[in-house]
């Protein structure tokens, strides 16, 4: 029987380790990656998503609020929304990736001079906490978990800095916040116009806590609106359609 069984055994030994490695490589970490090539509207691939994560760790790039390349709902296709993403990216390091070429506004194109700046900046977001980093922040609860703009957000947690800290909710960032026994509190506000506002809402806001250069992990609070009722299907329509469509302010592309 040992002879029999033997065979067995060293095939599954040897086939083991390949398919370890295809699980350990198949989804490349936002804080391993480097990014080395170009990228334009059109384009598919892993360096899409990769580029969605990316832009969606900086409130101003925000890809979508909600819905497709949202946070956690990044894809493979670089569509209008990214493109506008890349815009705000870019028009946001005008000084690193603008003026150097010549240019005031943005293109939209994943060039070398943009890549060169967000790499730099991935670098830092790099310490983001993974709940392993001694003395990181770290988010344990918030409340209320939803409301409207001007409520009152306490956030419980630990790492915090006295009076240094950077709450960032992917639609505002509240910067040098203190904290007190393990406790900040921040006021909601976003910069969706006041005329779309029924359009959008409600939707999931992901709070985190940046001390220093180490981002906490996130917690959710839902921004709720007024009594404007809208059909899901109205609403998915009007997220769906570009800035330019809508030709909506100029404060809306600061989400």
């Amino acid at each position: 029987m040992i002879k029999v069984f033997l065979p067995f055994i060293s095939i599954i030994f040897l086939f083991f380790p390949f398919f370890s490695v295809e699980a350990q490589v198949s989804q490349p970490s936002l804080v391993q990656y480097t990014f080395t090539h170009n990228l334009r509207f059109g384009d598919k691939g892993i360096g899409v998503k990769n580029l969605q994560r990316s832009l969606n760790l900086f409130p101003t790039s925000l890809v979508a609020v909600s819905g497709p390349g949202s946070p956690g709902n990044e894809t493979e296709f670089f569509g209008n929304l990214t493109l506008q993403a890349v815009i705000r990216f870019q028009e946001l390091y005008r000084n690193d990736i603008l003026f150097p070429i010549g240019l005031t506004k943005g293109t939209g194109f994943f060039g070398p001079l943009t890549r060169t700046k967000l790499n730099a900046l991935l670098i830092a977001e790099g310490k983001m906490n993974s709940g392993n980093t001694p003395g990181a922040p770290r988010l344990v609860s918030i409340y209320p978990i939803s409301g409207a703009e001007g409520t009152k957000v306490t956030i419980t947690g630990t790492g915090f800095s006295e009076t240094n800290n950077t709450v960032l909710s992917g639609t505002a960032t509240y910067k040098n916040t203190p904290s007190a026994n393990g406790v900040i509190e921040v006021t909601v506000t976003s910069s969706i116009p006041d005329a779309v506002k029924k359009y959008y809402l409600p939707i999931d806001l992901k709070f985190m806590v940046r001390t220093g250069d180490i981002l906490s992990n996130e917690l959710t609070f839902t921004l709720v609106g007024g009594s404007d009722t809208i059909s899901d299907e109205v609403k998915n329509q009007y997220k769906n359609k570009t800035l330019e469509l809508l030709n909506l302010p100029d404060g809306f592309r600061n989400f």
